[in-house]
């Protein structure tokens, strides 16, 4: 059955009728026992529902809202005429089993019926079944917090399982040798989170919270990736954008979204609601730059003074502020300053005890070397795309361009094979 399993491609899109029948065999596996590695049944089975796992659609209401409950228990494997009190409890019971047990979860089961604990059992095995394949699953688990049919007991048992399975996926990425591509896996789900962190709806935003706060603390390298920070800048600007888009009386909700990324953020109607959204998730970076300059002072300045420098804007720019500021805290005294009592060193002027001299140079040294630096490799590219036959006179005016371009970097230049001699 496996083998079959894997020359099917998976089902991203299916129509309802796909879906329920998919629903009906996670039910069957959780009532029969397939979906358990430690099983009375053949290895082999088990290989083979780890198959289906990676190919199986999501298990979403699918807009059945209040009638999902009717649903499930017109479902064959539940054969609800013959369930009896000991069934539910057995239920209830498997499905605390395999969460993190809590008063609030304990006080949720209870109110659950035999077919929803199924059907959240049902969920939980597929998709840490289908995370055991591959970790890069794991940001499914948004659709099911998303589903705007999963209300109540059922959304709250789902934010459980949303738990357990992101604590599955820490440990299978510690597991993991460290390589280019695990670290880009960690940086692309943190960029999910910090999207989601700002998403509509409140308990989605707490939670996404808490994962990032598990997953810098697991890796803490993240604080300072460039990819990371550069996202949050990035999308804290175009959030604050948000906020002067039109007039307060006649605001609609807007999608905010990054090129290059697929994730976006619905911002709300309310003006209120934008000012709080914006507000939140500027101390959220302001939180996590600090953290990331007590571990890494260095990596994460040269980040932050980089991401000034290259962000080209004549106009205001909410996430070069927050930058510039958090480099300011860290310059803080200049050397002179430093060992003066508190009270001298308070009636002194800013511009006497400040460091953002050295702020300014840094990022005059940087733009000027950077333009040096894509001077040199347009140089490279046209010596590399000269025409033949014409070589020496083409080399002879790119290098007397060059000359004129870079006056002081002729030497770099000889380095790099571009000699006057022709």
């Amino acid at each position: 059955m496996w083998q079959l399993a894997e020359r099917v491609e998976p089902f991203t899109d299916p129509p309802k009728k796909v879906i329920v029948i998919f629903r009906d065999f996670w039910l069957y596996c959780v009532v029969m026992g397939f979906s358990e590695s430690a099983g009375v049944f053949p290895a082999g089975w088990y290989r083979s529902v780890q198959a289906v796992a990676r190919k199986s659609p999501l298990l979403l209401s699918m807009g059945a809202g209040q009638f999902l409950d009717k649903e499930l228990e017109l479902n064959r494997p539940l054969r609800i005429e013959s369930i009896g009190q000991g069934d539910v409890q057995e239920a209830r019971q498997s499905l605390l089993d395999g969460l993190d047990r809590s008063l609030e979860l304990d006080r949720l089961v209870v109110r659950l019926s035999f077919s929803q604990c199924l059907y959240l059992i049902s969920i939980h095995r597929l998709e840490t079944l289908r995370l055991e394949t591959s970790t890069k699953n794991f940001p499914l688990v948004f659709n099911y917090l998303e589903d705007k049919g999963l209300q109540g007991e059922l959304w709250v048992a789902i934010e459980k399982i949303a738990h357990k399975l992101f604590d599955q996926y820490i440990e299978q990425m510690q597991a993991k040798t460290a390589t280019e591509e695990s670290a880009a896996e960690l940086e692309s789900l943190t960029e999910l989170l910090v999207f989601k962190f700002n998403h509509i709806r409140g308990r989605i935003k707490q939670l996404a919270d808490k994962f990032i706060s598990k997953v810098v603390d697991k890796f803490s390298h993240l604080l300072w990736s460039r990819r990371v920070v550069y996202t949050m800048l990035d999308l804290l600007h175009q959030l604050s954008l948000s906020l002067h888009t039109m007039d307060p009386d006649r605001r609609r909700s807007l999608v905010v979204t990054l090129p290059d990324l697929p994730h976006s953020v619905t911002v709300p109607e309310n003006a209120t609601k934008r000012e709080k959204t914006v507000s939140y998730f500027a101390q959220r970076v302001e939180q996590i730059l600090e953290l990331a300059m007590r571990w890494s002072p260095r990596e994460t300045t040269s980040i932050l003074l980089e991401y000034v420098r290259s962000v080209a804007s004549s106009a205001h720019h909410s996430g070069v502020s927050l930058a510039t500021a958090q480099i300011n805290n860290y310059f803080d005294l200049n050397p002179h300053n430093k060992h003066v009592p508190p009270v001298v060193s308070e009636s002194r002027p800013s511009c006497v005890k400040d460091h953002l001299s050295l702020l300014s140079s840094s990022l005059h040294r940087r733009t000027h070397h950077s333009g040096e630096v894509a001077g040199m490799m347009t140089a490279a590219s046209i010596m590399a795309g000269v025409s033949p036959g014409n070589e020496g006179r083409e080399k002879q005016e790119t290098w007397l361009n060059l000359q004129l371009y870079l006056p002081r970097n002729s030497e770099m230049l000889s380095g790099m094979g571009l000699t006057t001699s022709w």
